[in-house]
C-alpha cells in the first residue's frame, strides 16, 4: 500500500505548490501565470480523483483541510470583493447600513486603502444579512486590518467546507451514492481558491441548502413538523447566505407534497422577513433593488448565451443593449427553469438534485455574468446526480480570467470555454437519458 500511495503523495506535493503559488504569487495581470497556476493543480487534482478508490476518509480530509489552511494568511490575488466585505463591516460598526450608505459618501481616513481598493464605490450593497454578520464580526475582531479580517473571514468558510463535506457525505450515503464522488468538491481546485482563497461565499451557501435537503430527504415521504421546520430554516439560511440558493425550493413542490411545500415556504418567507426586519424601510429596499438592477443590465462577464444574442443585436440595437436584452434574456430563463420545474416529475431525491442542477445550469447559461465561482454551486450539487460535466467546467472556468491579461474577452477563449461543458453535458445526456425520460405533466 505504501508503493502505491507514494506516487499520490508526490503528486499532492505538486498540488500544494500550485495552490500556494495561486495564494500568494500570481498576478493576476499574467493570464499566462494563471493558466500555468490552474492547470498544474487540476492536473494533481484529476490524478487523484483517478485514485479516490484507494484514497481513504482520512487522507481525503488531510489533503482538503492542508490545502485550504495553506492559504490562511494569503491576500486574495484573483479578485478584490473582500475590500468590500470588510467596508460593510466597519459600516456597520460604526452604526450605518451598507445598503444605505454609498462608500462615496461615506469616508474616514482611517479608512483610506480600502476604499481605494473598492470596485464598487458607488454601488450599495447587495450582500445579504448571513454575509453581512460575518463581516461585521469580522471586523468587530479586526478592526481596519486587511489581514486579519481575511483570516477571520477564512477560517468561516473553512468551517463552510466542512459542515458541507460531511453533510454530503451523509446525503451521498441517505441516496445510496458512492461516498468517495465527494472528492470531486473536497479536492476540487476551484473550490478551495474560488471560497477559501479568494473569499466568495458559495461554499457557505451550498452548505446551508445541502444540510436542509438532507433533513427533509431523511424523512423521507412525509416529512413531519420537525423535519419541515429545521430543514426549511436550514434552506433559508442558505439564502440569506446568497440569493442563488433560492432556486432550490419551487424544484420541492416536485418532490414532497404541495402542502409541505406550501408550509416549507411560508416558514422561509418568515424567516426572511424577520432577517430582514432591520432593513425593511423604502428608502433601503429601494436602495437594494437599484444595485441589484444595475448589476443585471450593465454587467456582462463571461456569457455565454447573452454573449451570443449581444452580438446578434448589435446592428439593431446599437445602444443601451444591455437595457433592453438583459430583462428579455433573464424572462426566457426563469420560463425555461419554471417549464421545466413542471414538467420533469422527481420521483425521488436523486432526481430532485437533478432538477435543482439543470434548473442551476439554465440560470448560468441565460446570465449575463458568470464569474468562475459561480460554477461551485453547479459543482456541490452534481455530487448527488450521475453527471459530471459541471467538473469539466470547473477546470475551463479559468479562461475567464482572460480578461484580466488581455484587457477583452476573446472570442476564441469564450467557445473555448463553452464548448467542451457544453459537449460533456450532451454526452451525458445522452448515455443517461434521465431529463427526456422523467419529462411529464403534473
Amino acid at each position: 500500500m505504501k508503493s502505491v500511495l507514494a506516487p499520490d503523495r508526490a503528486v499532492f506535493l505538486v498540488f500544494l505548490v500550485s495552490v500556494m503559488f495561486m495564494g500568494y504569487a500570481v498576478d493576476r495581470s499574467s493570464f499566462a501565470q494563471v493558466l500555468l497556476g490552474y492547470s498544474l493543480a487540476f492536473a494533481a487534482f484529476f490524478h487523484l480523483v483517478e485514485s479516490k478508490d484507494r484514497m481513504s476518509v482520512k487522507r481525503m480530509w488531510i489533503y482538503a483541510l492542508t490545502l485550504r489552511l495553506i492559504l490562511l494568511f494569503s491576500i486574495p490575488k484573483l479578485s478584490n470583493d473582500y475590500f468590500r466585505f470588510i467596508w460593510d463591516g466597519l459600516v456597520q460598526w460604526e452604526g450605518m447600513s451598507p445598503f444605505a450608505h454609498l462608500p462615496s459618501a461615506v469616508q474616514r481616513l482611517e479608512w483610506a486603502e480600502l476604499y481605494m481598493g473598492l470596485n464598487s464605490k458607488d454601488y450599495y450593497s447587495v450582500y445579504p444579512p448571513v454575509m453581512q454578520s460575518v463581516f461585521r464580526i469580522s471586523t468587530a475582531l479586526s478592526g481596519t486590518s486587511i489581514l486579519g479580517n481575511l483570516i477571520f473571514m477564512r477560517a468561516v468558510l473553512i468551517l463552510a467546507d466542512v459542515l458541507l463535506i460531511k453533510v454530503g457525505y451523509k446525503l451521498l450515503e441517505l441516496l445510496k451514492r458512492s461516498q468517495q464522488d465527494m472528492v470531486f468538491f473536497a479536492l476540487n481546485p476551484l473550490v478551495i481558491l474560488e471560497c477559501t482563497g479568494n473569499l466568495h461565499f458559495e461554499g457557505m451557501m451550498m452548505a446551508f441548502a445541502l444540510l436542509g435537503i438532507y433533513m427533509l430527504a431523511r424523512a423521507s415521504e412525509k416529512p413531519g413538523l420537525k423535519a419541515i421546520l429545521l430543514g426549511g430554516i436550514a434552506m433559508t439560511t442558505g439564502v440569506l447566505t446568497k440569493l442563488t440558493s433560492l432556486l432550490a425550493f419551487p424544484v420541492l413542490v416536485r418532490r414532497i407534497v404541495w402542502v409541505n411545500t406550501l408550509l416549507i415556504s411560508v416558514l422561509s418567507s418568515l424567516v426572511m422577513v424577520f432577517a430582514f426586519w432591520p432593513l425593511m424601510d423604502v428608502e433601503t429596499l429601494h436602495n437594494m433593488a437599484s444595485s441589484l438592477d444595475l448589476y443585471f443590465r450593465n454587467f456582462q462577464f463571461n456569457s455565454s448565451l447573452y454573449n451570443v444574442v449581444d452580438a446578434l443585436t448589435a446592428k439593431e440595437i446599437p445602444h443601451y443593449r444591455a437595457e433592453i436584452i438583459g430583462p428579455w434574456i433573464a424572462g426566457s430563463g426563469a420560463l425555461f427553469m419554471g417549464l421545466l420545474i413542471l414538467f420533469r416529475k422527481a420521483k425521488d431525491w436523486t432526481a430532485y438534485m437533478e432538477t435543482f442542477l439543470f434548473v442551476l445550469s439554465i440560470h448560468l447559461l441565460f446570465a449575463s455574468a458568470v464569474h468562475p465561482w459561480y460554477i461551485v454551486n453547479l459543482l456541490a450539487v452534481s455530487l448527488f446526480t450521475r453527471f459530471r460535466y459541471p467538473v469539466v467546467w470547473s477546470f475551463t472556468a479559468v479562461l475567464s480570467y482572460q480578461f484580466y491579461g488581455l484587457g477583452y474577452e476573446s472570442p476564441f477563449l469564450l467557445v473555448l470555454e463553452y464548448l467542451p461543458v457544453i459537449g460533456y453535458a450532451i454526452w451525458e445526456f445522452r448515455s443517461r437519458p434521465s431529463l427526456i425520460q422523467d419529462m411529464q405533466p403534473r
